[in-house]
């Protein structure tokens, strides 16, 4: 099934799908940022080590926060909001 056989109705339901789970995906920024904290307060070790340049360990806090998340945030809002408070401390 393409998108030219779709009819006008079936596309709009499939863009109106698509763009709830984005939203779903996405979440409260405040609550993600919140759940960034709470993962960076958990592990100051892995801070320090990650500051020393460990970079690896970012893919640790991002799974660490979609964990506590349901997996419901959206991994680039994640990744960017502890780059930025990482480097903020």
């Amino acid at each position: 099934m393409n998108k030219e056989t779709l009819t006008k109705e079936e596309q709009e339901l499939i863009d109106k799908s698509i763009q709830a789970w984005r939203e779903g995906k996405e979440g409260d920024v405040d609550e993600i940022q919140k759940l960034v904290e709470k993962v960076l307060a958990e592990f100051p070790d892995k801070v320090e080590e990650y500051k020393k340049g460990k970079e690896g360990l970012l893919g640790f806090f991002v799974g660490q926060v979609m964990k506590l998340s349901g997996n419901k945030s959206d991994p680039k809002i994640v990744n960017k909001l502890i780059l930025k408070m990482l480097k903020s401390n």
